[in-house]
């Protein structure tokens, strides 16, 4: 498939993955995202999947990443 859409696809299994508690998961789906923005150059993309990754961290009570 086209990066931009596998980019996408990665963070939308990312934010399913959270919702049902896998946080391991969420966060392999958001940096795969993240790795294809960079790659990209899409500052759109990694900014929200560096956001859903402190969600991740956040929601672990991991606040130093």
């Amino acid at each position: 498939g086209r990066p931009e859409g596998m980019a996408n696809d990665y963070g939308n299994l990312g934010v399913v993955l959270k919702t049902r508690g896998d946080l391991d998961g969420a966060e392999a789906m958001f940096r795969k995202s993240l790795e294809i923005n960079e790659r990209l150059g899409r500052p759109e993309g990694m900014a929200n999947q560096y956001g859903n990754l402190g969600v991740v961290l956040q929601t672990r009570g991991d606040l130093d990443g």
